[in-house]
């Protein structure tokens, strides 16, 4: 039997700074019901996103957060701000536009945003692979969505699903998609 690799996930949040005691307890968490090790990259930026996805060979999960920087691009035409579409953007791209849109285009994302907007979150939860998080979200939980994830995109059978106390019928998101 060949070794499986460790779970690969891409933690896209523009506050990763604020967040870097939840990046610490949610790879322990991890870790702690998980047999295999679980990877986390981390990007603050939809630049640093395509970057750390042009390096990666695999990838298993995508946390993405809606609320991001702007782009290079977008802060040299206006003043620096908070984007409230850029991670819309981020997926439409991952998802439809670019060269990453073969690769994955059934990777799992789960978007944990604090607030987005509504004609975004109704088009992104149409995805079939996407799940949405409202912050805050209490971290027992988080950890039951992600790993819940993690397992259906290796295609783990219900059996272990089962082992690792997550119901294999669960539809992992506040919106019915799994």
């Amino acid at each position: 039997m060949s070794e499986l690799a460790a779970f690969t996930v891409l933690w896209i949040e523009d506050q990763l700074d604020k967040v870097r005691t939840g990046v610490v307890e949610l790879r322990r968490l991890l870790s702690e019901n998980l047999t295999l090790p679980v990877e986390i990259h981390e990007a603050c930026s939809q630049e640093s996103a395509q970057i750390v996805l042009s390096e990666l060979q695999s990838l298993d999960l995508i946390l993405l957060d809606v609320i991001l920087p702007r782009t290079e691009a977008a802060r040299k035409a206006e003043p620096p701000r908070v984007d409230m579409n850029a991670g819309y953007l981020l997926w439409h791209k991952l998802r439809k536009q670019s060269v990453f849109a073969d690769t994955l285009k059934t990777t799992p994302i789960c978007v944990v945003t604090a607030r987005a907007r509504p004609v975004f979150r109704a088009e992104m939860t149409n995805d079939p692979h996407l799940l949405w998080l409202d912050k805050p979200i209490p971290p027992s939980e988080i950890v039951d969505k992600i790993m819940t994830s993690l397992l259906q995109s290796r295609n783990c059978p219900d059996s272990v699903l089962g082992q690792c106390g997550l119901d294999a019928e669960s539809d992992g998101g506040s919106d019915g998609k799994a």
